[in-house]
């Protein structure tokens, strides 16, 4: 009777530890958070950009954070003489026929500053998309979509984007400005059957494995907007930021 007692009890105590062990795999799994993983550098020479607008210019006004383009990158120190610098190198990848970008800007419409985006094929170097952009209602993290009137970009091609603010308005020269490349390529029908058939926070964790940057980010952001509240997402968000080397942006908030 004692044998068939240990066993019955080595049984429950068996049972109740595989199920704290599912529970916290499943937690684990829950809480995995997205990390973007940097692709090859576009073919040929080394891109350039620059992801920060630069401190203050003539009467641009003082900000904790600077303008900022959401776009992966490397840097490299160089070193000319006596001068020592930063070389950038600032691009993304996309799956999307007509992609989405994003960039905190430290201005709110209070201010009067004309703002624009531009699109330049960085072959032919002509003019792909202009618009005005307009200031947001408070600083954040705004968003350009390219329109349907635009064609669809050219895969396996560089494309370089301008984000420009000018504080002098009688002058040409823009005041503060970011810039990088975007290129569009074509992911396996494997990667691709996965994505369609995923979930959208699984989604974004695909496409940053894949290094589609653009997609990712844009796929969380719609996510985040929908569920502002959510923290799971808020810890996806700070976590896709931050391995791309923005994080005194995670805290912004997504702005119209």
């Amino acid at each position: 009777m004692r044998l068939i007692w240990l066993s019955v009890k080595f049984s429950l105590v068996l049972g109740f530890c595989s199920t704290i062990l599912i529970g916290n795999q499943g937690f684990a799994q829950i809480n995995k958070q997205v990390k973007f993983s940097l692709p090859a550098p576009p073919p040929g020479k080394p891109v350039g950009g620059r992801t920060r607008g630069g401190g203050r210019r003539g009467p641009c006004p003082e900000v904790q954070t600077n303008l900022t383009a959401l776009i992966p990158f490397t840097q490299k120190t160089l070193n000319l003489g006596k001068t020592t610098y930063v070389k950038e190198n600032v691009w993304g990848l996309t799956n999307s026929l007509r992609p989405t970008f994003y960039f905190y800007v430290p201005f709110s419409n209070e201010y009067s500053f004309p703002t624009e985006f531009l699109l330049q094929d960085e072959e032919s170097k002509q003019l792909v998309y202009q618009s005005v952009v307009k200031l947001p209602s408070k600083p954040g993290i705004i968003s350009v979509t390219l329109p349907e009137t635009v064609k669809p970009l050219k895969e396996d091609r560089n494309y370089r984007l301008f984000f420009n603010i000018y504080c002098e308005t009688q002058k040409p020269i823009p005041s503060l400005r970011v810039e990088g490349v975007v290129r569009r390529v074509n992911l396996s029908d494997e990667v691709t059957k996965k994505i369609n058939q995923a979930t959208p926070i699984k989604q974004v964790e695909l496409y940053a494995a894949e290094g589609i940057w653009f997609n990712s980010l844009d796929t969380l952001a719609n996510l985040r907007k929908q569920q502002p509240k959510n923290q799971e997402l808020l810890e996806n968000w700070t976590s896709l930021l931050e391995s791309t080397g923005f994080k005194d942006i995670t805290e912004q908030p997504l702005v119209e």
